[in-house]
């Protein structure tokens, strides 16, 4: 089943290996036009990624068993706006080799000429009957939100489990605090850890086939990912690095393309077309097939529903902007249907209708004026979209001068855990480097912390998990 969480695409003229669409909504008084552009590309390992054929744009957020508490599958990519990039991953955590384990790590980060923009890791154990039994062999296990921590009451993961006990235990633990929720996926906008700032109201109006959003509204909402996974920005050739996802490789290392999105809008037979900068804002990554898909967005400003009836829109990715011909863009435009005639019937309907509507300047429907959180970052987008990355050099290989803190454990035997889980020699069995930095060492620390006690000292008993390391730091309540 899917379900709405804001208005509905149009499709627009794609320009280049991409999917394009264009999303019509109200800021207050003001008629805005979103320009969406995605790209499709697969990984390759220590090399830029390669360009694919794109996918539709997705319409509304899909949900398993078609109920909106439950996990979201695929996020919507009809959104006005997002005022950070939201990063997230969907898939399942893999064995090296397909060498069945008992407890292995799983990782994602993101580089910039060597600098991390975020690094983020999961500790992953197999099912457990109770507390103390030693988890179970696997060679896969899904990272979803149901094996995380959480429960029925928890703003953070009412789906999981181990808040209010029961028989599964969870899976995916993080790496230092246990009692908590942890996941790589979108978070549902039905979930409270994202839309506990909007209202029954504003839901109602950005659920419109014209969206509207008004007062106090929280831009936050629109923000799908985790809130470890959410950037001030990307520009494009940054290194993707994803662990414990691959059953052959450990670790794939790849390069965001670095070429430009664009949009592109003709309002008349004569006229001259205007270019819109497409910001980067999403980027999903699917481990179990190496695949990401990266969504730009820009803004447009529309005087009125009647302007929409003129304009003709495009919108594109070009790997070398100085490739791009202007004059053959709007050639095709010229040719192309007017933006309203991709609008739904609905969409049509709700224009007709604000058409007629007397709105004072500056005013929601309801009178109130149109400002909220997160206004000044439209504001800004509005006033000074991000500049169109240029084209240089790729980025050198981004680790050649980093020491990356040693890999979390992979492929240990449980039953072995207590000889295994001291600070070098995990380091030295998993044959990766010697921790370099304190920061490292807090990290594998951490990480002896949560599969052998408190005291980060040995395992209580041979063989043996802590006790219900879910109830430990929990702050669920």
């Amino acid at each position: 089943m899917s379900v709405s969480s804001s208005g509905v695409l149009a499709k627009v003229l794609p320009i280049g290996p991409v999917s394009a669409g264009a999303l019509v909504w109200r800021n207050g008084a003001e008629l805005q036009l979103t320009l969406v552009a995605q790209a499709r590309f697969r990984m390759v390992h220590l090399g830029p990624m390669t360009v694919l054929e794109p996918l539709p744009l997705v319409q509304t957020d899909r949900y398993q068993d078609g109920a909106p508490l439950s996990r979201l599958l695929e996020g919507t990519d009809a959104v006005p706006f997002r005022p950070r990039v939201d990063v997230w991953m969907t898939g399942s955590a893999r064995a090296a080799g397909g060498r069945p384990c008992q407890a292995m790590g799983v990782r994602m980060a993101l580089y910039r000429a060597g600098q991390s923009l975020f690094d983020k890791g999961i500790h992953v154990f197999g099912n457990r009957a109770n507390a103390e039994a030693v988890p179970e062999f696997f060679v896969e296990l899904p990272l979803v939100y149901e094996r995380a921590y959480g429960g029925p009451g928890s703003a953070a993961n009412p789906v999981g489990c181990g808040l209010e006990g029961g028989a599964q235990l969870p899976n995916l633990i993080h790496p230092w605090r246990p009692g908590v929720a942890v996941g790589f996926a979108p978070v549902s906008s039905f979930w409270q850890a994202r839309c506990r700032g909007l209202s029954m109201d504003q839901r109602r109006q950005v659920e419109r086939a014209v969206p509207s959003i008004g007062a106090g509204f929280d831009w936050g909402f629109f923000q799908a990912a985790p809130d470890d996974q959410q950037l001030e920005r990307l520009v494009g050739e940054e290194w993707l690095l994803l662990e414990g996802v691959h059953a052959e490789l450990g670790r794939i290392e790849s390069s965001l393309p670095g070429g430009q999105a664009f949009g592109r809008v003709l309002g008349g037979a004569g006229a001259v077309g205007e270019t819109v900068a497409l910001g980067l804002d999403t980027v999903r990554v699917c481990a179990d097939t190496q695949e990401v898909r990266l969504t730009w967005r820009g803004l447009f400003g529309v005087g009125s529903p009647r302007e929409l009836g003129a304009l003709r829109v495009a919108a594109g990715m070009e790997e070398a902007p100085s490739g791009i011909d202007w004059g053959a863009v709007d050639a095709r435009l010229r040719n192309a249907e007017p933006l309203e005639r991709s609008f739904s019937p609905e969409v049509r309907e709700a224009l007709r209708r604000l058409d007629g509507e007397p709105y004072a300047v500056g005013a929601t429907a309801d009178g109130s004026e149109a400002a909220g959180d997160g206004a000044g970052a439209l504001e800004a987008w509005v006033a000074g979209p991000p500049t169109l990355p240029g084209q240089g050099q790729a980025s050198e290989f981004p680790f050649a001068d980093v020491e990356l803190y040693g890999e979390t454990i992979k492929n240990i035997d449980v039953a072995a855990l207590r000889r295994e889980l001291r600070l070098n020699r995990t380091l030295q069995s998993g044959g990766v480097r010697a921790v370099e930095t304190a920061a490292e060492a807090q990290d594998v620390a951490r990480l002896e912390w949560t599969l052998s006690g408190e005291d980060g000292d040995t395992l209580a008993t041979d063989g043996v998990l802590p006790g219900d390391v879910t109830k430990v730091d929990s702050d669920e309540g």
